[in-house]
């Protein structure tokens, strides 16, 4: 996230304009800890150095139907997924909470397919996105991040689930 002078956060159209006209004024660089801060005449840009590894939690904006298609509704926006440090993986799939444990090196990422999930019923589009979700899931064999964002790939390099941190 970009902040500017003041603290306030920047969208993205507002912040392809701050950079447009800040960036030439630039004439001073910072890093400290895990920030880069790079100022001039009046301008002050601040960047925060995002998470390295997979553990924390998500919100899942895109699941793959399915069909070679990763889709976004309300439904997929209300799936949530928790990578502890202990391993353990859970969250909310839609309807259902789920519980697994996953293995992560480098990055490769491992879901152990014996995910168990609590037997609620739900209106049937919520079910649909759900065990959409679920299926993904199992696919995963690895991850990437650039920036916030975390893509979770089949071991064919097909994007199997979208995510961003919440909160």
């Amino acid at each position: 996230m970009l902040k500017l002078t003041g603290g306030d956060d920047i969208d993205d159209s507002a912040g392809e304009f701050a950079i447009e006209q800040g960036f030439p004024t630039v004439d001073a660089a910072e890093i400290a800890s895990e920030t880069l801060t790079l100022s001039g005449h009046g301008v002050t840009f601040t960047f925060a150095r995002g998470p390295e590894g997979i553990v924390g939690s998500y919100r899942v904006t895109g699941v793959n139907n399915g069909k070679d298609a990763v889709v976004s509704s309300a439904a997929t926006e209300s799936i949530t997924i928790d990578f502890a440090a202990d391993g353990s993986v859970s969250g909310n799939a839609g309807c259902n909470q789920f519980t697994s444990s996953y293995e992560q090196d480098g990055a490769a990422l491992t879901i152990d397919p014996n995910v168990a999930t609590t037997m609620m019923a739900c209106e049937e589009a919520a079910m649909t996105v759900e065990q959409q979700f679920l299926t993904a899931l199992a696919a995963v064999t690895s991850w990437s991040r650039n920036g916030q964002p975390v893509v979770l790939s089949d071991d064919s390099g097909a994007t199997q689930l979208t995510l961003v941190p919440a909160g």
